[in-house]
C-alpha cells in the first residue's frame, strides 16, 4: 500500500474538478462553484447563498487577489 498525501497548495498543473470538491467538503462557510459542462461546454453557476451581493463581494475579492498575483 502507498501513502500518498493530497496537495493542498496551489499548483500550475489542471487538478480533476471532483479532486477540488472533495478537498473543500466541509472546510468553506459559503461557495460559489462556476464551470463548464464536460459533454457540451455549456456554463453551470451555484452558489450556497442566495446573497447577491454577497456573492458579487466575493468574486470581487477573488478577481483582485488572481490580478495580485496572489496565486501565483
Amino acid at each position: 500500500m502507498t501513502n500518498v498525501v493530497k496537495f493542498n497548495g496551489y499548483t500550475t498543473v489542471d487538478i480533476e474538478p471532483d479532486s477540488v470538491l472533495d478537498g473543500a467538503k466541509g472546510a468553506l462557510s459559503t461557495v460559489i462553484v462556476i464551470g463548464h459542462n464536460k459533454h457540451d461546454d455549456t456554463s453551470y453557476i451555484a452558489a450556497s447563498t442566495a446573497d447577491k451581493k454577497r456573492l458579487l463581494w466575493m468574486i470581487e475579492q477573488f478577481k483582485y487577489k488572481l490580478f495580485n498575483g496572489d496565486f501565483d
